[in-house]
């Protein structure tokens, strides 16, 4: 994702043992936080699949707004 354009960042999670249950509503909660860092829109999916495995993803209007997300203090 360049600094000036806005970009798609595709985050994958995989739980480990039977934390999935727990990492779930966790995930859902520090994904939104994305929005008070410039996120437009922000998705946690679970895989049908494989139960353990997760995709984050979030809508930035830059490479700074995402850096200030990922490496904020929550």
């Amino acid at each position: 994702m360049a600094k000036d354009k806005p970009g798609v960042v595709f985050v994958p999670w995989y739980a480990t043992g039977l934390r999935a249950n727990r990492l779930e509503p966790a995930l859902a909660r520090i994904a939104a936080v994305a929005l008070r860092y410039g996120a437009t829109q922000y998705a946690v999916y679970r895989s049908r699949e494989d139960r353990y495995r997760f995709l984050q993803a979030s809508h930035f209007p830059s490479k700074l707004a995402w850096e200030r997300y990922w490496y904020g203090p929550e």
